[in-house]
């Protein structure tokens, strides 16, 4: 049942659209180290989970996945030194961008089906939440293409607009569902009160 989706839907977003927020303004603040920060982190996180693949492969008593585990922690130390010291590396930064800009975009379209299933559940102003996802994804597909040229300012005060954009979204849909539970047990209370009399 839609309700169901909606009653999981809201317990999240909260959450979400305040990690959004509060990232989003930090790269709008802090615009000029953003892109480093993202391919240290990246580089960091990428590194740490090579590292850990291969520790817990060697605490297993079974040693299997042999292969798979050496890869991943080459692979895991190799995007680590790209990212980390090769950061300042115009092709490098390209990528990063493109990768920034994509996953922006995918955030945007991941919320659409929330969007349809308060529209299913009978919330009215869901077009309302198409608007701040429709600069969502076009703020991912600009920052992807960089026709403003190789300016770190401008893409980390887009993808900061990008997560705001997100952050919006999410209180737009944690409204409606609020919005749609409510009906649904004021509409379920007035059916109970009727098989009463």
């Amino acid at each position: 049942m839609e309700l169901d989706k909606i009653k999981a839907l809201r317990k999240n977003l909260i959450f979400l659209a305040m990690i959004e927020l509060i990232g989003g303004l930090f790269m709008i603040i802090y615009h000029t180290d953003t892109l480093d920060l993202i391919a240290i982190t990246l580089g960091v996180v990428a590194a740490a989970y090579g590292i850990v693949s291969f520790f817990v492969w060697l605490v297993k008593k079974e040693k299997t996945n042999t292969v798979s585990v050496f890869v991943t922690l080459v692979l895991g130390i190799v995007v680590a030194a790209f990212l980390i010291f090769f950061r300042d590396e115009e092709h490098i930064k390209n990528i990063l961008t493109l990768i920034l800009g994509i996953v922006a975009a995918i955030l945007g379209i991941m919320k659409l089906p929330n969007v349809f299933a308060l529209k299913k559940a009978g919330y009215k102003k869901w077009a309302l939440v198409l608007i701040p996802i429709a600069i969502t994804v076009a703020l991912g597909i600009i920052i992807g293409l960089k026709p403003y040229g190789d300016n770190p300012v401008v893409t980390s005060v887009l993808l900061g607009v990008s997560l705001i954009g997100d952050c919006a979204t999410d209180i737009f849909l944690f409204a409606g569902a609020s919005e749609t539970e409510k009906a649904f047990k004021n509409s379920t209370e007035i059916v109970e009160t009727n098989k009463e009399q």
